[in-house]
């Protein structure tokens, strides 16, 4: 007997179920598409680099002439070699954007988890280091090594015996659920939790503000 699953009935092959499956199961198998404009989607896309003034003019594009013209113009600009015929940077950007949409999706858009800014702005991390947490609601935190200098913020304790100097990103996992928040970095400007920097009784509570 061949069992398809189909419009979220089970049938048999030349013979209808009358077995639906519930909504929740349904939903998860059988996603809602959302459908996403071209300004949406061109947004999404460059979102990282543009600056408020080139977002801004997006804003005011609707046809989808303008808005190709525009993002030729954008990509343009950030050309490290200008008159050649591959645009290094903007090739590189939209591996990463299809790297960050296979491992570290987010219902609010592409590259909106904080792991996937990261992954976009900064590229590849050369290791990732799974590490145990025990205080608070932490279950798991995941340190990602990069092969450069780290910056001006200094290392709170928990995280100062990964390769010192090493920039580095910290993201944490609440309740195994697979949804990781950025705590800590190395990089000035970067998201990082003050309260990493106390004593480890201190820290107990750290997950609930967050």
């Amino acid at each position: 007997m061949i069992l398809f699953l189909m419009n979220g009935c089970v049938t048999k092959t030349g013979q209808a179920s009358a077995f639906t499956l519930p909504e929740e199961i349904h939903t998860f198998l059988f996603p809602p598409v959302e459908v996403k404009s071209l300004q949406e989607m061109a947004y999404s896309e460059i979102q990282y680099y543009a600056k408020a003034k080139d977002l801004r003019v997006l804003r005011k594009l609707h046809s989808t002439r303008e808005i190709h013209t525009f993002l030729d113009t954008f990509w343009t600009h950030l050309d490290p070699t200008p008159g050649t015929l591959i645009n290094e940077f903007k090739n590189e950007h939209y591996q990463r954007l299809e790297y960050v949409k296979t491992y570290y999706p987010d219902s609010r858009g592409w590259g909106q988890s904080d792991r996937g800014r990261v992954y976009i702005l900064y590229g590849p991390p050369v290791e990732i280091i799974n590490v145990p947490w025990l205080d608070g609601d932490y279950k798991t935190v995941e340190v990602w090594l990069y092969n450069k200098t780290a910056g001006d913020n200094f290392a709170p304790p928990a995280f100062y015996l990964y390769n010192p100097g090493q920039m580095q990103f910290v993201f944490a996992e609440k309740q195994y659920l697979g949804k990781y928040t950025q705590i800590y970095s190395t990089e000035a400007g970067e998201l990082c939790d003050p309260r990493l920097f106390k004593s480890s009784n201190e820290r107990s509570g750290i997950i609930d503000g967050l």
